[in-house]
């Protein structure tokens, strides 16, 4: 009886620290998301206009030939895109940091969405990250780079990113893990 009674308080404390655990990862998710936003804002204020309308034009029309559009209406319509999937990636990161948070405040239980689009989420960065380094350490140079261009400050960023999202994963499934057994 004192065994379980034991074993009981080492889950309970487990469980604690897991849920501790995953609204700190939530707050952080959050956080990097808006580093994503804040990173492409000071990449375009740091590019002066005529230089990004001149690369954007440039890889446009590399990659799909002559276009009717002007120079200015092409670097605008790949900065909306640009800002469309910056936005929808932020939409991403909120859903998956408040979900983790109100599952480790006890608010709301979610559903396993949340935990799989932070799995995918972490293989989309970590596929950034090592491609990042295999384009430092090779100096290829890819046409697609642009915002996306990976400095030293931005590879330990999302190297954070990254450790951030599979603490999170890792938390959630052993709240849920140690709830079940609670239960």
């Amino acid at each position: 009886m004192a065994n379980r009674e034991r074993r009981d308080g080492m889950d309970q404390r487990k469980l604690r620290k897991y849920e501790h655990s995953l609204v700190i990862s939530g707050v952080g998710i959050i956080i990097f998301g808006a580093w994503n936003i804040i990173k492409a804002v000071l990449f375009f204020v740091m590019t002066p206009a005529d230089q990004l309308a001149a690369t954007m034009t440039a890889e446009q029309k590399e990659s799909f030939g002559f276009t009717g559009f002007s120079n200015t209406n092409i670097a605008l319509i790949m900065f909306v895109g640009i800002l469309i999937g910056l936005l929808v990636s932020l939409a991403v990161r909120y859903y998956i940091g408040r979900a983790a948070i109100q599952e480790g405040r006890r608010i709301r239980r979610r559903s396993r969405l949340y935990i799989i689009l932070a799995i995918l989420l972490s293989m989309s960065l970590a596929y950034s990250i090592v491609r990042g380094a295999y384009i430092k350490l090779t100096g290829v140079q890819d046409a697609t780079l642009g915002v996306f261009e990976h400095t030293s400050v931005s590879v330990f960023v999302d190297i954070t990113s990254l450790l951030c999202l599979i603490e999170m994963i890792l938390s959630a499934i052993m709240v849920r893990r140690l709830r079940k057994e609670a239960e």
